[in-house]
């Protein structure tokens, strides 16, 4: 996301070149991609996703030294990755194979910038633990740097809700013996506790809040698995109270999502 040259030097060839984008023009491009995104995810939209991801996209080309630019595209494009679902067979299909690795070089360019950044960390070791899922034999050379991410992203965001929920997802997920539904319901709980405390925090307009809806939802359905139905479906409801739109808490609620 970062380059390795100067600041200086950097926005010098973008002036020369007629790309630069001055601090407030870049803020506001960001703000309205984040308003895209937002859109997108209460429609569920593909193409919205998208749209969100190339405005991103282009604010990164216009300021390439903004880590803000490369995390929402990253964020947008793994939502459209989310979007196109498990596939059958061991490739996948063209569409969402783009949207991995333009989420994957997103995330990477802005940890070039922000090497600490815990959730460009844990978005990466979920999208390597989706490569393995999809292709087993690669966890020998993945599956250690699953490893390395889900640690730097603790280590550098222990309180981020984000940090815990993504990680939670990718014990929830991970293939076969991999897969580790209680380490995967302590990661959504702590992150309950501290989304919680996010929403009650003033917000900026390129801060991040996406996530809470979804992992109240994954909660219930760890919950519906184990057979407890009850909490299963009071979790369900708070994911509809934070996003009244989340589009699997209703298709679990209806019980049309098994």
């Amino acid at each position: 996301m970062k380059h390795g040259v100067s600041l200086v030097i950097c926005c010098g060839l973008l002036t020369c070149a007629g790309a630069a984008q001055t601090a407030p023009e870049q803020t506001n491009t960001l703000a309205r991609g984040v308003v895209a995104f937002s859109a997108a995810f209460d429609a569920w939209s593909y193409e919205g996703f998208v749209d969100a991801a190339n405005i991103f996209a282009a604010s990164a080309q216009a300021a390439p030294t903004s880590f803000s630019a490369f995390y929402w595209q990253g964020v947008a494009e793994f939502h459209a990755l989310l979007w196109c679902g498990k596939q059958e067979g061991g490739e996948l299909p063209a569409k969402a194979s783009q949207r991995l690795g333009n989420a994957m070089a997103a995330f990477e360019a802005g940890l070039r910038l922000r090497p600490a950044d815990a959730e460009c960390h844990a978005l990466l070791s979920v999208l390597l633990g989706m490569q393995i899922d999809r292709h087993p034999a690669t966890a020998l050379w993945r599956g250690p740097n699953v490893l390395r991410h889900q640690r730097l992203a603790m280590i550098n965001g222990p309180d981020n809700p984000r940090v815990h929920y993504l990680i939670g997802a990718g014990y929830y997920h991970a293939p076969g013996f991999l897969a580790d539904r209680k380490q995967a319901l302590d990661h959504f709980l702590k992150a309950e506790a501290l989304f919680e405390k996010e929403a009650a925090a003033v917000r900026g307009a390129l801060q991040p809040r996406w996530g809470r809806s979804s992992c109240l939802t994954f909660t219930g359905r760890l919950y519906q698995e184990a057979g407890e139905r009850d909490k299963a479906i009071a979790y369900y409801r708070k994911a509809l109270v934070a996003n009244p739109c989340d589009k699997l808490a209703l298709q679990y609620m209806s019980g049309r999502a098994e």
